[in-house]
């Protein structure tokens, strides 16, 4: 996949040195824009700078203050008529560096996309929303038993039920993210399939009503490895929840969602549970894992969070006043990885942010956590709080 990407790099950078009727322009929101007028292709070049900061009131776990680079991801995206296009993203900033997006996508069908390569895999409301637009500084800990990123072929469609009423439809197979295991969440080889349907009775610009079902099924193979860790809605914080299983066969994750927008004011929530079963010569227990979030957010300033029916997913803030926007959530999340013995921990976490959208590519973050967990291992309390800014730059 890499060589790939890196051949697909090299045919862009060799279009642009060939072309006599190039239009190229730069802006502080877009990034570098450039239109190959001959060629009927759009090529843009941006990224995304993810700085965070975070101190901690720490229990019984000890944790220092930190300051890292979260995300640092230069961005490749390229459209060749109406019919296709491709990213490529890369990371810088983590342990697991390299290509997050590498992807190539046919719009040829009208409502249908069809999209092969290392991507999000289709499973839920969180995963599907760019870490841009998210309303918190991290995802809820429930999101620690979805999928995310691996390397496959997936479909999506959508369209129009019953008038103004929407749905889409999501489905694809995949195997680990860029053929690697130590990229996926779960740390396991496998082939899966995911799912998504949703339904919006009521789908506009300032008023929306969603609901939505996921699965995701991937037979495990390799050495039978299967694990699940989640840090405390904080990158800077270590993982207090965890647990790695061997001699799995396959895992069913199932999730369900609601998401509410009424201008200003938006909600979503969702639950997921995860089942894992071992191997038919295993002596060791099957065991089911669960975790689930609710959020309120209100646009002080009364904008509101874009939505996209196609997508069925919720955007950024465009802020109307040259002094920009102010966003307050709320959150309750929580994540049980705890069964038939197996002592992944558990925690029920709390998180208010506060986001100051100085442009819709541009924000200031703070939120406060705290956390009422129990370690893995020992189930020993430990109830730390956390204090963390974050400022987010893309293009």
């Amino acid at each position: 996949m890499r060589e790939i990407a890196e051949r697909f790099v090299g045919v862009v950078l060799l279009a642009l040195a060939s072309s006599a009727s190039a239009d190229v322009r730069f802006a502080a929101d877009d990034g570098l824009v450039i239109r190959l007028r001959d060629a009927d292709t759009r090529i843009h070049l941006g990224g995304r700078l993810h700085l965070d900061y975070a101190f901690f009131d720490d229990d019984v776990t000890p944790i220092d203050d930190d300051f890292a680079v979260r995300r640092g991801r230069p961005l490749l995206e390229v459209a060749v008529g109406d019919d296709w296009k491709a990213k490529l993203e890369y990371e810088f900033a983590t342990s697991n560096d390299g290509f997050r997006a590498a992807w190539v996508q046919w719009d040829g069908i009208d409502r249908l996309a069809l999209r092969a390569g290392n991507q999000v895999v289709p499973f839920g409301l969180e995963d599907q929303e760019s870490s841009n637009d998210v309303v918190f500084n991290e995802r809820s800990v429930a999101s620690a038993l979805g999928p995310n990123y691996g390397t496959g072929l997936v479909v999506k469609g959508h369209g129009r039920l019953f008038g103004r009423s929407r749905f889409t439809l999501a489905g694809g197979v995949y195997t680990e993210p860029l053929a690697d295991a130590d990229l996926d969440r779960h740390r396991s080889e496998h082939v899966g399939f995911a799912g998504r349907a949703t339904f919006a009775p009521l789908a506009r610009k300032r008023s929306v009503l969603q609901l939505g079902a996921s699965i995701d099924f991937r037979k495990i193979g390799g050495d039978d490895g299967w694990s699940v860790a989640r840090r405390p809605e904080s990158q800077l914080a270590p993982s207090l929840l965890g647990v790695e299983l061997a001699e799995v066969a396959d895992t069913t994750t199932f999730g369900v969602e609601a998401a509410a927008l009424f201008g200003p004011v938006s909600f979503q929530a969702e639950y997921l549970r995860s089942g894992v079963n071992r191997e038919s010569s295993s002596a060791l227990p099957n065991v089911d894992f669960d975790g689930a979030y609710a959020q309120l957010s209100w646009v002080i300033s009364g904008e509101r969070h874009r939505y996209s029916p196609s997508q069925a997913t919720f955007g950024g803030v465009r802020p109307r006043s040259a002094w920009g926007a102010l966003e307050l959530g709320v959150r309750f999340s929580t994540l049980d990885l705890t069964d038939a013995g197996v002592l992944g921990g558990e925690t029920d976490d709390v998180t208010i942010g506060l986001s100051w959208w100085i442009r819709e590519n541009a924000r200031l973050m703070f939120n406060y956590v705290h956390v009422d967990a129990r370690q893995s291992g020992t189930l020993v309390s430990d109830e730390p709080q956390s204090f963390g800014l974050r400022f987010i730059y893309h293009l």
